[in-house]
């Protein structure tokens, strides 16, 4: 019998994990260990054999490091709180001018440079950024005071200051 529809993924790495380690160092058959722990017994069966490692980390590999992700999504909240707020296309842009300066191919984007879904899943991997829709300006947001700009441009000058001794 298939599984339950829209069940994929339903255990932790955790439970997983202690399965494993069940049917290794107890000898607990796959099977008793699976509804156990209520994880899948083909994937148990697998990750016991060695056939898909321990992690699920699924998809093709990130062509990112972790690091350099950290990278982007610093530079893009830095923008927003300066007052730029990064678009979609700049983003793309930005990431593909880096990844030709450091010279790394990019087999896994069409045409060599990231799209729209790259974007989406950047985004899900790095919740401290969102995606939003802009707004009309309002007339009370339209007024702006020399004191405003100045204050703007202060706050511009220490975000660059910062930067610059970071």
């Amino acid at each position: 019998m298939p599984g339950k529809r829209g069940a994929f993924l339903n255990y932790t790495e955790a439970a997983m994990l202690a399965a494993v380690n069940d049917v290794r160092l107890h000898k607990t058959p796959i099977r008793t260990a699976a509804k156990k722990f209520g994880v899948p017994k083909i994937t148990l069966t697998n990750k016991v054999k060695g056939k898909s490692p321990m992690e699920r980390k699924m998809g093709p590999i990130s062509i990112l490091t972790p690091e350099e992700e950290h990278k982007i999504c610093d530079w893009v909240q830095k923008n927003g709180k300066s007052g730029f707020p990064v678009t979609t296309e700049q983003l793309i842009v930005s990431v593909d001018k880096y990844l030709k300066e450091i010279k790394r191919p990019c087999v896994l984007f069409k045409h060599g440079r990231p799209g729209r879904t790259w974007v989406k899943a950047f985004i899900r991997r790095n919740p401290t950024i969102s995606k939003r829709i802009s707004q009309n300006l309002t007339a009370s947001r339209a007024k702006v005071t020399g004191d405003h700009l100045s204050e703007w441009y202060k706050r511009v000058y220490k975000e660059l200051e910062d930067s610059v001794q970071a």
